[in-house]
C-alpha cells in the first residue's frame, strides 16, 4: 500500500507516535500486523554502503529502500544532504513510516516531496505493484533478507534484478549460519545441507530456520532477555545466507558475482569471527548515462569497511565489490558487485580472440627463438660429436 508521506506525517501526530527508545545500541521494531517482531534499527553514523549514499545523493538519482524502519542512518544521512534525488521507503509496519516521515518533517518540511512510502512485505504482490520496474538507480536491503523463506529470498533477488536500472546496484547485508546463536547439533547440519547444495546445486537453498527462537535451533547459554533485546521477542523464521552458497545461487540466476564477503557484528551474542553477516552489492551493467546517473558517482573512493582478517576478494574484470561499467575500472565498495551473464558476451567473445592472437603470437616468437638457437649450434664449435640418428655419444674432440 502506498502512503502520502504528508498524510502520513498528520496521522503520527494525531495518533502521538514515538519512535523506542534506543537500547543495547537498538531500537526494536514495532509489532506487525502478523503479531510478530522483526528485529531492529540502530542509528548509529553509516560505515557501510556510503556509495548508496551518495548515488542517492544525487539530484537525478531514483533509490529505493527495503526495510527503512523508523528511517535507517543510510535514509536520514541522505536527506541531511543539500542535493538528492528521490528515495522510494518500503516497510513492513505502516506506523514505522510515519514515524519515519515525522523525522524528516522536522528535518526538512521541503524534503518530503521527495519521499514516498510503501508499506508492506517484500517481494509480496502489493508492494511490487507500487515500484517501477527498471526504475531505480541503486536499492539498498540491510538485515532483511533473512526474515524471508526460501520462496521470498529466491523472488526477491528477482524483484531486486527486474526494479534496477541497467547499472544500477542493489547493496544488502544478511545474517550467516555463524552468528552465535545456534546449538551445535543444528550448526552440523547446516553445514551439511550447505555441503549437499555445493555438490549438487539444486533448489531449495540451505538455510530455512523454521523458528529462530526453538529449542533446534538456539544454543542453551543464549537467555531470553538478550534475544528480546535483539528484537526477537516473538517466534519467528528466518534465512541464513552462506558465502559460498550465495555466490552458486546468483551464477544460477545468470549472474557474475565478483566478491561476497563475510563482515563481523560487535553485538554481543552476536561477536564471534567476523563471520556472522554477509555483505552484498549485486549490480545490473548497463550505459553508464542512460539512466540519468553520471559516472563519476559509479566509481566510490570509499575504502571497503571489513578488516583484513574477513576480507576475501574474488576478482572478476571489475574489482572490489564494484557494478561492472563501460570503463572496467577498479573501483571499491563493501559488498559484492554481481552482473547478468548475458551483457558479458561481447567481451568474452573479444576476451577469447584477443587470448587466441596473443597465443599465435607467443608460438611464433618460441619459433623463431627456436630457428635462432639452431642457427647458432651450426656455426658455433661444439666440443662435443653426435653420431647417429637416435643416441648421443658425448666425445670429446682431439
Amino acid at each position: 500500500m502506498k502512503l502520502c508521506a504528508q498524510k502520513a506525517v498528520e496521522e503520527a501526530r494525531e495518533r502521538h507516535l514515538q519512535m523506542p527508545e534506543e537500547k543495547n545500541g537498538r531500537i526494536v521494531t514495532l509489532t506487525g500486523a502478523d503479531g510478530k517482531k522483526y528485529g531492529g534499527m540502530t542509528n548509529k553514523p553509516v560505515k557501510e554502503f556510503k556509495e548508496f549514499v551518495e548515488i542517492a545523493s544525487s539530484a537525478d538519482a531514483n533509490v529505493l529502500e527495503i526495510g527503512a524502519a523508523y528511517g535507517t542512518p543510510y535514509l536520514m544521512e541522505t536527506f541531511k544532504k543539500e542535493s538528492m534525488g528521490h528515495y522510494t521507503a518500503c516497510e513492513l509496519v505502516g506506523d514505522q513510516l510515519r514515524i519515519l516521515a515525522t523525522r524528516i518533517e522536522e528535518l526538512d518540511p521541503s524534503k518530503l516531496s521527495n519521499l514516498t512510502l510503501i508499506e508492506g512485505p517484500f517481494p509480496h504482490k502489493e508492494v511490487i505493484d507500487h515500484l517501477q520496474e527498471g526504475g531505480y538507480d541503486a536499492v539498498l536491503a540491510s538485515s532483511v533478507f533473512h526474515f524471508l523463506t526460501e520462496e521470498e529470498v529466491v523472488e526477491a533477488f528477482k524483484q531486486v534484478h527486474r526494479l534496477l536500472k541497467p547499472g544500477g546496484k542493489l547493496f544488502a547485508k544478511m545474517m550467516t549460519p555463524y552468528n552465535g546463536l545456534k546449538n551445535p547439533e543444528a550448526q552440523r547440519k547446516t553445514v551439511e545441507e550447505v555441503q549437499n547444495y555445493l555438490v549438487h546445486k539444486t533448489r531449495p537453498l540451505p538455510g530455512f530456520v523454521k523458528n529462530i527462537r526453538g529449542k533446534a535451533y538456539l544454543k542453551d547459554s543464549i537467555t531470553e532477555q538478550e534475544l528480546k533485546d535483539f528484537g526477537i521477542a516473538t517466534d519467528i523464521h528466518g534465512f541464513e545466507f552462506d558465502k559460498e552458497v550465495m555466490k552458486v545461487f546468483l551464477e544460477s540466476e545468470n549472474f557474475l558475482v565478483e566478491i561476497c564477503d563475510y563482515t563481523p557484528m560487535t553485538l554481543h551474542p552476536y561477536a564471534l569471527d567476523g563471520k556472522e553477516l554477509l555483505v552484498l552489492r549485486d549490480g545490473r551493467r548497463g550505459n553508464q548515462e542512460s539512466n540519468g546517473v553520471s559516472s563519476h558517482r559509479r566509481q566510490s573512493s570509499t575504502p571497503f569497511s571489513l578488516p583484513p582478517s574477513a576480507f576475501l576478494c574474488a576478482y572478476s574484470r571489475t574489482v572490489i565489490v564494484s557494478l561492472f561499467d563501460d570503463t572496467m575500472s577498479m573501483t571499491e565498495g563493501d559488498g559484492t558487485g554481481v552482473l547478468p551473464l548475458a551483457d558479458l558476451a561481447d567481451n568474452r567473445v573479444f576476451a577469447v580472440l584477443f587470448c587466441v592472437v596473443f597465443a599465435l603470437l607467443l608460438l611464433l616468437l618460441f619459433a623463431l627463438m627456436c630457428k635462432v638457437w639452431g642457427l647458432r649450434r651450426a656455426v658455433v664449435p661444439s666440443p662435443y660429436r653426435v653420431d647417429g640418428p637416435s643416441q648421443i655419444y658425448l666425445t670429446p674432440e682431439v
